[in-house]
């Protein structure tokens, strides 16, 4: 699994880094829309086998993302992160 390093995503702009981890929060005008985005995250999650954090509060989505076997951030952060972003 290749690292990256925290100042090397120029490409991904719109997730900040937060020690060994990419995050974003994500605003929606109901609940209903945020949960189903959620519930995309999840299959997405599912389809790449690497599970981000995932914090739902009514109409807010925080996805936290880091590679837990090394504790760092690495590519396949980056290309969930992109997936997401076209949710």
């Amino acid at each position: 699994m290749k690292k990256i390093s925290p100042k090397q995503p120029e490409e991904h702009v719109n997730w900040s880094i937060l020690k060994n981890a990419i995050v974003k929060s994500f605003f929606f005008s109901s609940f209903n829309e945020a949960i189903v985005f959620v519930n995309q995250i999840a299959l997405k999650a599912e389809e790449n086998n690497h599970h981000p954090e995932i914090n739902f509060d009514f109409k807010r989505v925080d996805i936290k993302l880091t590679s837990k076997d090394c504790g760092e951030i690495t590519e396949i952060d980056f290309v969930l992160a992109q997936e997401i972003d076209t949710l």
